[in-house]
């Protein structure tokens, strides 16, 4: 008997690292947040060696908030702008975007500065948290996290509230996820093709039960540029065709709602 009970214990130990390994978001709360008017370097697996640098830098009499990817395997969610598409813009990304490995990546870029002509091109407002998606390295392998930031009026200073990454290598996460329950979807395989695209794309995905299906997409100011209902739609293979012919260039986000989940993807227009 003793030895068929510790054989159980082993065999329940074995079950419990096998699920977590399957599963897990690695989370730090930043307590006290931490008010930055210099540099901050961002370490995402507490392991002492920084992969991001987001500082605030006083340039010509402007200030200007930029984040920097600190190795060539480290880039952030964002995307190419100014003449001719030279110049790194960080997305400021809403709660529940889907960070992973269809995600436009740069390496770094301007995220704001009190000038207007900064702002024509760096979206991220002040005064509001908004998120930063990141990819990074582990002992060589793909890593997808967040870090949430909020930057005070002119761009004088910002604060770095939490970050989070998942601890499964290649496996995405949502923004401002804390905990592998909030990063469950109704959705599967979802996907963007083709992208970037100037006609018609397709968004596929499968579907794990019945639900009303709402897709929204926005442009990078948070307007609504489409809207789309299916209801009652059955679980299984989903495709959703969107013809962008008449859209502006630029970037835009593609939501899926069922009601209880949304996922949201990135979507590339192009002339």
């Amino acid at each position: 008997m003793p030895f068929i009970s510790m054989r159980k214990i082993l065999f329940l130990l074995f079950c419990f690292i096998v699920f977590n390994a399957k599963a897990q978001i690695i989370f730090t709360d930043v307590n006290p947040d931490s008010l930055v008017t210099t540099q901050y370097e961002l370490d995402l697996n507490n392991d002492g060696t920084p992969e991001f640098l987001i500082e605030k830098i006083f340039d010509g009499g402007i200030n200007v908030v930029q984040a920097f990817g600190i190795s060539n395997q480290d880039s952030m969610a964002g995307y190419y702008g100014g003449f001719p598409d030279v110049v790194g813009y960080p997305f400021a990304l809403s709660s529940d975007v889907i960070i992973g490995s269809n995600t436009i990546l740069i390496e770094g870029g301007v995220m704001g500065g009190d000038h207007p002509l900064i702002m024509e091109d760096a979206k991220w407002p002040t005064e509001i948290n908004r998120y930063l998606g990141l990819r990074f390295t582990i002992n060589g392998e793909t890593y997808y996290g967040w870090v949430k930031i909020k930057i005070t009026a002119a761009y004088a200073s910002y604060t770095v509230l939490e970050y989070a990454y998942n601890g499964i290598a290649g496996e995405a996460i949502n923004s401002g996820v804390t905990s592998v329950h909030e990063n469950a979807s109704d959705f599967s395989e979802m996907n963007i093709f083709p992208n970037p695209v100037s006609e018609i794309t397709t968004i596929s995905f499968s579907l794990l039960k019945e639900s009303t299906l709402d897709l929204s997409v926005y442009d990078l100011s948070g307007k609504l540029i489409f809207s789309e209902t299916k209801e009652k739609t059955l679980p299984g293979k989903q495709t959703l065709q969107l013809n962008v012919s008449q859209w502006n260039s630029g970037i835009y986000f593609c939501r899926i709602n069922t009601g209880n989940n949304s996922s949201t993807y990135k979507l590339s227009v192009v002339r």
